[in-house]
């Protein structure tokens, strides 16, 4: 049975290749269209400055989106919801928990 990270990360890539496709990649009008179904709330904050966004997402500059670009958006979307940039109703503020090593050992932070 898959962890709740390891469905966690299903969603995202089954959420990437809705729109991707068997291209790999996504459009800039298919990834502003992902991001206001998969991300409405978010979405709703940055209306205005979605142009923007998927422009820097596009990192190297082929106006495509690849995978490893939209997970940027989703680990930085995360963060700013846990640094309160937006204010995120449905995403707990989840205390700092301490580092654990690969073992699961509790480390020093």
């Amino acid at each position: 049975m898959p962890t709740d990270m390891e469905e966690a990360m299903q969603k995202l890539l089954i959420g990437f290749h809705t729109y991707a496709g068997e291209k790999g990649f996504m459009t800039r009008e298919e990834c502003k269209r992902a991001i206001t179904v998969h991300f409405a709330d978010l979405a709703k904050n940055c209306s205005g400055a979605m142009d923007n966004l998927v422009t820097q997402l596009d990192v190297n500059g082929d106006n495509k989106i690849s995978l490893s670009e939209f997970l940027c958006l989703c680990g930085g979307l995360t963060e700013a919801c846990l640094n309160e940039e937006w204010k995120c109703k449905q995403m707990p503020a989840v205390p700092p928990q301490p580092a654990t090593d690969v073992k699961g050992k509790k480390g020093k932070k």
